[in-house]
């Protein structure tokens, strides 16, 4: 369910747009952008929150969700909303970084440490090969 759709309507139906204008919250608009701004301009233009039938005949992909709380409460489901795709998007990113550095961690362990220990391994046996063969 979409939370813009959901705030939208409950800005229509509670005729409560204070909220938003006190907070500006332009930016969380995403999905819903021109509708967000046809319901502003309209604010602006007569001083009054537009009915949810008004929204619908401007912009015809808008549907009205019912809404049983005020809204506030839906502000907070899109800020939460948006807050858990903003820490997914930074978690993806940080695990793209961790997947490079690990493996360029490992280019010294392949290229330098393990040949040491082989040889270290090995030594010992080559060593003694070696005088038996040459005796």
């Amino acid at each position: 369910m979409n939370t813009e759709a959901e705030l939208i309507s409950a800005v229509c139906k509670n005729k409560d747009i204070s909220t938003l204008l006190a907070d500006n919250v332009d930016e969380i608009f995403t999905s819903h952008r021109d509708i967000w701004d046809g319901l502003k301009s309209y604010y602006y233009k007569f001083k009054a929150v537009p009915e949810a039938g008004v929204l619908i005949e401007k912009f015809k992909d808008f549907e009205v969700v019912e809404t049983k709380a005020e809204t506030g409460y839906y502000l907070v489901e899109v800020l939460q909303s948006h807050a858990k795709e903003a820490q997914g998007i930074e978690r993806n990113r940080i695990l793209s970084l961790a997947s490079k550095s690990e493996i360029s961690m490992m280019i010294p362990v392949v290229f330098l440490i393990l040949p040491i220990s082989i040889l270290f391994a090995l030594w010992p046996s080559l060593s003694n090969l070696n005088l038996y063969s040459g005796s």
